[in-house]
């Protein structure tokens, strides 16, 4: 069963949370003279589905998306359709294909206005309904929420109908129009469309905020799991029966210690499995039943009860078998612990084995061939060539796959040599830093058997430390660890002491000062940037270079020194970039800081002005973030000019330190602004301490569809909301592994999308994708907005591909906020909607979306529908069938021909008890 979060945060309820957080102090402000217009946006391309019947009216409140004032609280806002305030509802003609341009007008109470267009378009809506199978509320602890049908509806709906939203106590049915403590925490809710009598029904979780109730706050959602016998059913692998936002912690094999919420105490969960073997005839091969309970402290404890499936397939019989042969796993020592047999053959209990145990029906097998590749008084290198045999029993198949271990099994006893170079200098820039590696403190250490290998720690895992110019004058005492293949380890002592890099007696200091941010705070660390300097005296140019600090000149952080001989009292400083441009502080969350500047919400100073003009046109345009956009994609390795700047120290009127003529030199005032074209809020110089970019603005789901695919062939996947979303944009890249997948192309049914202009694919697999609307502005997307096809190098299930290698992926979301969110994204069989005691039979509909013939697939043949319809979405039937012809794998075909073009169509089964409804796409 899909699963649908919403959260009130959204829609009215989110911006109404978000204005009392960020402006707290309203309430104590006087608006009389507030002369600031508010600021507010409109759901984008607005429709209205209607039936054949009288026409509605439409409020102006119903458009917006998002409403900010700097005084007036939302609830005391006015939204209306003309400049009069009191114009506040419409009559919208019932007429499909109608489109409405309308304007909407903000008034705060000190009369300031706002206004913004969008447009309504009026549709035909269809017969039926479908119910989102999980709605999930927060709400406050005494309070109360408003709801509407919207909340539960997935897809269009007739908004001129009448619905009632009830829920069942005992026999009985109680309608609710507000979510409050009233209401049990989890509950079967059903809508009821009382014009056309059609109904539809899902579950609702309600979480009180700053409660704890924990006989209600814990709840589990046992849903069955399909896999297969080659892969883990551990549920730290598989999946646990309850929310991904429960923090878990392993107690033991069967026991998690499991924190849900912030306000309850810890519960103790546990798990015991049952094992049911399937025969050959049956769909699948064994079943384990996995019963849950949770000990809920001061309360009743909870049980589930957990179906996992194993599917009768062969595909990736062998994906969880790697090679210990140092290239994809590290080669094997026997001085370290990990099962083994006869000293030093790996057991497949440590290893890996194709088959689980209790998947009977494979018969598994394997013979090691064990080669000696050399041997002396220090040890002896094996390679183990590992022969499977596996033999699937029903189908008489055999199946080989050969696994690759080499092992070092060191007899020697006699610990390396370590030799330590007593005493280091080493000489740290006032602009950078230095990076230390171990072996730089080794003066000759050995060993009378093998290669050694140095270290910071005694594990062998710290290779290299860190030191800038503020450990300058420090001496530090370090210990150099010195192991041999063995496993024999000994250290040695060396003091290291870093100092500044000294004035050599034919050189003299010239400049000096600080190192800024943009606003204008000392830094401690320049580590990402790298000059040569020349300072332009007339016709001449001397050479300049870092040194330490002048006498009674403390705090400086940058010093430049000029040969004896030379003695310029003015000039120019010219600096030379020698590293390469710091590009890594340009990111996502720069590009959100120029939208909300060109949307009035902050103010930039020169300095950050500077870093978003990267067309350097001297204004900061949409144009910037296209540039900007290109860049974050790879479409482009640079800006329009100088990717580095150096610029005076004064805020009002900065000017390059190169267009600067510093006069009555020696000086060591002279502070310098490094400015990054397209790091706007200067992270990549480090100059204060590491933003966290990602705010939790909105909550956002993506899903991603699970489907089988086979090597070779190309296919649509396809990414979806779990609710309708107003966004600026999204970034998206590196989904998928290269090595079972290949990415073609990427479209959208929102936007025209160019290749490496709005996404970029790469050989190796990287790919990477940025959505923006052509003027920056919000759209909306909803249900499967963006297809990405591809090219299966494997036979499986698509959820196999999902990249482990490169995660996290980047994925950010620019929400109507216009903050930086990090969503939530799962992988998600579709599945229909129907009442829980007549269901039909479970059935999976593939591909989808679908070029050719699309197949239902059902998984059992006990309760057949009886009738199968497909409707376009303006209601128009289009094929009705009552007989239906399966193959040997229980498929129904329906040919490409039943869907007239492509687009969205609605497949409906009913089996006389219920209706299954189901919605397809056709490219």
């Amino acid at each position: 069963m899909k699963k649908f979060y919403f959260p009130i945060n959204t829609k009215w309820f989110f911006i109404f949370f978000i204005f009392k957080i960020t402006f707290t102090t309203v309430y104590a402000q006087d608006c009389t003279n507030d002369s600031q217009s508010p600021f507010f946006s409109l759901k984008s391309n607005y429709t209205i589905s209607l039936d054949n019947s009288i026409d509605i009216s439409l409020s102006a409140k119903d458009l917006v998306s998002l409403c900010i004032d700097n005084c007036t609280l939302l609830e005391n806002m006015k939204f209306s359709f003309s400049k009069d305030a009191q114009d506040q509802k419409m009559k919208v003609v019932n007429s499909p294909g109608l489109k409405i341009s309308v304007q909407v007008y903000a008034t705060d109470q000190a009369g300031n206005q706002s206004s913004a267009s969008t447009e309504i378009t009026v549709t035909k809506c269809t017969p039926s309904l479908v119910c989102n199978d999980l709605v999930k509320f927060d709400i406050q602890a005494g309070e109360a929420l408003s709801i509407d049908v919207d909340n539960f509806l997935e897809g269009s709906y007739c908004k001129d109908h009448i619905f009632d939203i009830s829920y069942k106590v005992g026999n009985n049915s109680r309608s609710f129009t507000q979510i409050d403590e009233t209401l049990p925490r989890s509950f079967q809710y059903t809508v009821l469309d009382s014009n056309s009598g059609n109904s539809c029904w899902g579950n609702v979780v309600i979480n009180i905020q700053g409660s704890c109730d924990p006989a209600l706050d814990f709840e589990f959602t046992c849903n069955p799991i399909q896999t297969n016998c080659f892969k883990e059913v551990d549920p730290m692998i598989i999946g646990f029966p309850f929310s991904t936002l429960y923090k878990i912690e392993r107690v033991s094999d069967l026991e998690y210690s499991v924190q849900y919420s912030e306000f309850c105490p810890k519960v103790s969960v546990l798990f015991t499995d049952k094992i049911i073997q399937r025969k050959c005839a049956d769909t699948y091969v064994a079943e384990i039943e996995r019963s849950w309970i949770a000990k809920i402290p001061g309360g009743v404890n909870k049980v589930c009860l957990q179906t996992i499936q194993f599917q009768r397939t062969n595909a990736s019989l062998f994906s969880n078998l790697q090679n210990y042969d140092g290239l994809e796993l590290p080669t094997l020592n026997c001085k370290d612990t990990w099962q083994r047999m006869d000293g030093y053959i790996p057991d497949p209990a440590f290893s890996g084995s194709p088959v689980l145990d209790l998947c009977h029906q494979f018969g598994q097998a394997y013979s090691d061939t064990v080669l000696i590749g050399f041997s002396d008084v220090c040890g002896t290198h094996y390679k183990i060539i590992r022969q499977w045999t596996v033999l699937n029993w029903c189908s008489g198949e055999n199946f080989m796959h050969t696994q690759i271990f080499k092992v070092y099994c060191g007899t020697d006893s006699i610990p390396p040599v370590a030799v330590c170079n007593s005493n280091l200098i080493l000489n740290v820039p006032p602009t950078g830093e230095i990076t230390v590696f171990p072996d730089l403190l080794d003066a000759g250490s050995y060993d009378n058997c093998s290669e050694i290998s140095f270290s910071f720690d005694s594990a062998g895992l710290v290779k290299s430390e860190k030191f800038d110019i503020l450990d300058s004058g420090k001496k530090y005492i370090k210990i150099l660890f010195v192991t041999d293949l063995a496993g024999n380890r000994t250290y040695c002592l060396s003091t290291l002491e870093i100092v500044a890099k000294a004035n050599g007696p034919n050189s003299k200091n010239i400049l000096g000062g600080r190192i800024l941010n943009y606003q204008l705070q000392s830094s401690a660390s320049t580590n990402r940037l790298n000059f040569n300097f020349k300072l332009k005296s007339g016709a001449d140019k001397f050479n300049l270079y870092a040194c330490g600090e002048p006498i009674n000149f403390p705090n400086l952080n940058y010093s430049l020194c000029i040969d004896t001989s030379k003695n310029p009292q003015e000039g120019y400083l010219i600096p030379e970039l020698i590293s390469s441009p710091p590009f890594l502080g340009v990111t996502t969350f720069d590009l959100v800081q120029i939208i909300r500047r060109l949307f009035g919400q902050i103010k930039f100073n020169s300095y950050e002005s500077i870093a978003a003009d990267v067309d350097c046109d001297n204004k900061i345009t949409i144009f910037d973030i296209f540039d900007i956009r290109r860049f974050i994609l790879g479409s482009i390795t640079k800006f329009k000019c100088e990717s580095v700047q150096l610029y005076t120290a004064d805020i009002l009127n900065p000017i390059k330190v190169s267009d600067q003529n510093i006069v009555n030199l020696p000086r060591f005032d002279f502070d310098i602004v490094p400015v990054i074209k397209g790091d706007v809020n200067g992270s990549s110089f480090f100059f204060r301490n590491e933003l966290n970019e990602y705010r939790s603005a909105e909550n956002f789901k993506f899903f991603v569809d699970n489907f089988s695919v086979r090597q070779g062939e190309e296919y649509d996947v396809w990414m979806s909301t779990a609710e309708e979303y107003n966004v600026y944009g999204i970034q998206l890249g590196q989904l998928f592994d290269e090595n079972k997948l290949d990415v073609l192309n990427i479209s959208s049914p929102i936007l025209n999308l160019n290749k490496d202009v709005d996404y970029i694919i790469n050989k190796g697999g990287d790919w990477r994708c940025l959505l923006l609307n052509s003027n920056v502005s919000l759209f909306t997307i909803y249900g499967k907005f963006l297809k990405i096809r591809v090219k299966s190098k494997f036979n499986g299930m698509l959820n196999e591909a999902l990249s482990s290698k490169h995660f996290p992926i980047p994925l950010f979301v620019i929400g109507s906020d216009i903050e930086l969110s990090t969503p939530q994204l799962e992988e998600r069989n579709l599945t229909a909607t129907s009442d829980p005691k007549t269901n039909l039979n479970s059935l999976h509909v593939y591909p989808n979306p679908f070029d050719g013939d699309l197949n239902v697939e059902f998984s059992n043949l006990e309760n057949l529908p009886q009738n199968l319809q497909i409707y376009n979405l303006e209601g128009k039937m289009l094929y009705q069938s009552n007989q239906f012809q399966l193959d040997k794998f229980n498929r129904l075909k329906l040919n490409a021909g039943l869907f007239p073009g492509s687009g969205f169509y609605l497949l409906v089964l009913n089996n006389g008890h219920s209706i299954i409804q189901k919605l397809v796409v056709r490219n």
